[in-house]
């Protein structure tokens, strides 16, 4: 009889703690894995991609994972899926080490976002979003992107920041003084002829 009790003791003793063991281990926070990659990647695999100002740090709303805060960007640059010069995305709003991204009202940012469930733009710390002062080289990686007007709400793109813009002039003057050469040429040739 006693051998009995025992082992249901024992049994009872055993489930109790795989049960709390197991509601302790939803609760617990895990440290932020990210998978890196260049900038060309992420520029493939997010929805938005764009350098912007924050202007407007909002509150936090719960979602499924946890809190969401809403930020406001100025957008300068754009490389994919802004149409504006002022978007809203989400963010994480927990550490780092939660894949939290916690942005800082008036600062700039290069920014990486995916669509939602819900068709909301989020973002969270392994998306690769960087404060520009940090961001020079994935900047350059990136390439030619679309410049945003401050005074009006349309997309201009800039001839100074594409290159290939910068090489018109210099071709141009080679061009006006190949075709001055030749004219001075066909000209002296002209006279050296009637003077015979």
């Amino acid at each position: 009889m006693i051998n009995i009790k025992r082992k249901i003791l024992i049994t009872i003793i055993v489930l109790l703690v795989v049960i709390g063991l197991s509601t302790l281990t939803e609760k617990r926070a895990f440290a932020c894995s990210c998978v890196g990659g260049s900038a060309k990647d992420k520029l493939e695999s997010h929805s938005v991609v764009f350098v912007g100002k924050v202007i407007k740090k909002g509150g936090t709303i719960k979602s499924q994972i946890g809190g969401l805060r809403e930020y406001t960007f100025d957008v300068h640059k754009a490389w994919k899926g802004v149409s504006s010069n002022t978007i809203t995305i989400y963010s994480y709003d927990g550490s780092e080490a939660s894949c939290g991204m916690q942005f800082i009202l008036g600062e700039s940012y290069l920014v990486f976002s995916n669509l939602d469930k819900d068709e909301s733009l989020q973002t969270n710390y392994c998306s690769g979003n960087l404060l520009v002062s940090q961001a020079e080289n994935e900047i350059k990686q990136l390439g030619i992107g679309t410049t945003f007007s401050a005074e009006e709400d349309i997309l201009i793109v800039t001839e100074k920041e594409n290159d290939k813009g910068s090489m018109y002039v210099p071709v141009l003057g080679v061009g006006i003084l190949i075709l001055i050469s030749i004219l001075l040429y066909w000209r002296f040739k002209k006279r050296t002829l009637k003077t015979r």
